[in-house]
């Protein structure tokens, strides 16, 4: 149950930040009007653009935010650490499928 909680409050944060992300996006960078009428056709009417996708938001972010930098010895003590993880998790779950 409480996993679930922690889920749904993630999910929620995330859909609130993509939301204010949109609205802060429309507010800052207006529709340019020749850009609408590029993408008007005839089978196709729109007076707008799409919002911005979880995707385009997801970019924005990889743009904008600092990556880590790491020394060799930080990134081989996460590499170290990832496979440790991975392996525990498999032995469980391999320990799980043969128990009755």
């Amino acid at each position: 149950l409480q996993a679930w909680q922690h889920h749904l409050a993630l999910t929620l944060l995330a859909s609130w930040f993509v939301a204010e992300t949109r609205l802060d996006w429309r507010k800052h960078y207006p529709t340019d009007p020749t850009l609408v009428q590029e993408y008007d056709r005839d089978d196709i009417r729109m007076d707008r653009l799409p919002q911005l996708s979880v995707a385009n938001i997801r970019e924005l972010l990889r743009a904008t935010l600092p990556l880590p930098q790491l020394s060799l010895d930080e990134a081989a003590t996460l590499v170290v650490s990832h496979l440790d993880n991975r392996t525990r998790s498999r032995r469980s779950r391999l320990k799980n499928q043969r128990s009755p």
